[in-house]
Formats: C-alpha cells, sequence, structure tokens
C-alpha cells in the first residue's frame, strides 16, 4: 500500500512539473518585432507606404552589377513578406506593390540618367535610390528594414521609416525579439 502511495505521489509531481515553451519561429519574432516598431510609430489611416529592405538599394553602387547572392541575411525574404502581411493587417499604413519597373514613366519624373563610362562612350541607368523610388510611387513614407542577426530563439532587426517626400528619418529602431518579449536595443 505505502509502495502504492508513493506512485502515485510521484506521478502527481511529475505531472504538474512545467513543461518549457517552445523556441518561437522566426516568423513569430519578425511578427513581435514589426508589432512593436508600429506601436512606437502611429501613422494616420490614409497613408501609403514603400517596404523595402536596406540591402535593396542600388545607389552606392560603383557599376550596374547584379548584387552577390546570399548578401544579407538568410531572413529577408521572410521578413518581407511578415512585415508587408502585418502593415496590411493592422491597417497602420497603405502598402505600395514591391514590383520594380512598373510605374507609369510618363507620369513620373524621368528616372534614368546618363553615366560616362568612358571618355568617348556613354550608357544610362536607371536611378533606383530608395526614396527616390518612393516618390515615384508617390508614397508618404518609406520604411526601411535590416534584419542584422538570428538564431534559434532570436531576432535582431533595425528599422527606419522616413519621409518620402523631404527624406527626414522620423522613426529609427533596433528592435531584439525573443521569447521573452521585444526589447529596444538602438541606445546600446
Amino acid at each position: 500500500m505505502r509502495a502504492l502511495a508513493r506512485l502515485v505521489f510521484l506521478l502527481t509531481v511529475a505531472g504538474c512539473a512545467t513543461v518549457p515553451r517552445p523556441v518561437p519561429s522566426d516568423r513569430e519574432l519578425l511578427t513581435a518585432a514589426v508589432k512593436a516598431f508600429m506601436a512606437s510609430a502611429p501613422m494616420a489611416p490614409p497613408t501609403t507606404l514603400w517596404l523595402s529592405n536596406e540591402e535593396d538599394s542600388e545607389c552606392d553602387r560603383a557599376e550596374p552589377l547584379p548584387r552577390a547572392p546570399g548578401a544579407g541575411s538568410p531572413l529577408d525574404l521572410l521578413a518581407f513578406e511578415v512585415f508587408g502581411n502585418q502593415v496590411v493587417t493592422d491597417r497602420w499604413a497603405s502598402l505600395l506593390e514591391g514590383h520594380r519597373h512598373n510605374y507609369a514613366r510618363d507620369l513620373k519624373t524621368e528616372t534614368h540618367k546618363t553615366m560616362v563610362v568612358k571618355p568617348d562612350t556613354s550608357t544610362t541607368v536607371e536611378d533606383l535610390c530608395l526614396l527616390d523610388e518612393a516618390k515615384k510611387r508617390n508614397a508618404d513614407k518609406v520604411l526601411v528594414y535590416q534584419v542584422l542577426g538570428g538564431n534559434r530563439g532570436a531576432v535582431l532587426v533595425h528599422f527606419r521609416l522616413s519621409n518620402a517626400r523631404t527624406g527626414v528619418v522620423e522613426v529609427s529602431r533596433t528592435l531584439s525579439s525573443t521569447a521573452a518579449g521585444v526589447v529596444d536595443r538602438s541606445s546600446r
């Protein structure tokens, strides 16, 4: 009888033991980070937004060469999907389409500029700076993100919200998202 009582006691104690929470997925971590950023930067409802990755800028390249594969974070594609979905779901802003080169060129400013390659030849290249791209699409704001790092159970993302017309950075935050929550790491 004592052995049965001990067995029941051990099973009861074992059943009450806490089970560790599962590690959140990258999607959950990125969602928490963008929600925290959107809470820190409320916007008026009719705002149009251009969402872009920091690595998407062509501005600093000396030659119009394609970007090396694997540049940036492996979470970049997932981050773009998660951030775009969350902006639309929360109705934080109206998100503009992300495909390039589909704007009406006859209605916007000229997007091509002539560059002298050699003293006797010239070529035209398209200026694809992030603010210029947003202006061509008549966006009010530009949200640029950069996934700075990520490992199992944590992700570090930098967000920068700018006014597309003036270029003024309105909000800039570096957020660390973990299972414990989202922490602002901007000043550290």
